[in-house]
This record gives C-alpha cells, structure tokens and sequence, in this order.
C-alpha cells in the first residue's frame, strides 16, 4: 500500500514523500499507473500554497486532473440530426 504509506511516513516525520500510486488511487482517483502521490505535512500547507501561487503569477500552471465525471452530464442526443 504505498499510497498508505506516503501518508503514515509524512505524519511521523514530518518530511514530504513521493510515492507511486496504489491500486486504490489507480481505481477511484484515475491515476496512471506511471503516476506518483506526492504528500506534504499540515505544517508546510502554507508554504506549498503560497509557492504554488507565485509560480502562477509567473505564468507556470499546474497540470489539472482529468475529468471525473462529476457532476455527471447529460448524455448527448444521438437523434438531434435526423
């Protein structure tokens, strides 16, 4: 379970943790299986948000994830052309 233990290891030391994803986070978050999970401490939120604004004012974005499907949308009407 490495996505158990990126977690439990930044709780008791308190030093970020990249790890790859685990089956879970593969089914239900729709990550890859080249994907990481990279966790931080509550301590350095902050710090991880501000630098993470400043980066945006200079033009670089963070990639987003892919669509979830949430809120789920209407199907299309496969009879709107005829």
């Amino acid at each position: 379970m490495p996505c158990a233990y990126g977690a439990v290891y930044t709780y008791n030391t308190g030093k970020p943790n990249l790890v790859s994803a685990c089956s879970g986070t593969r089914i239900y978050g729709k990550f890859e299986k080249n994907d990481l999970s990279f966790f931080i401490s509550f301590k350095d939120l902050d710090k991880f948000i501000n630098g993470l604004k400043e980066t945006h004012k200079k033009g670089l974005r963070c990639p987003l994830l892919p669509y979830l499907g949430y809120p789920p949308k209407p199907p299309n009407d496969v009879f709107s052309k005829y």
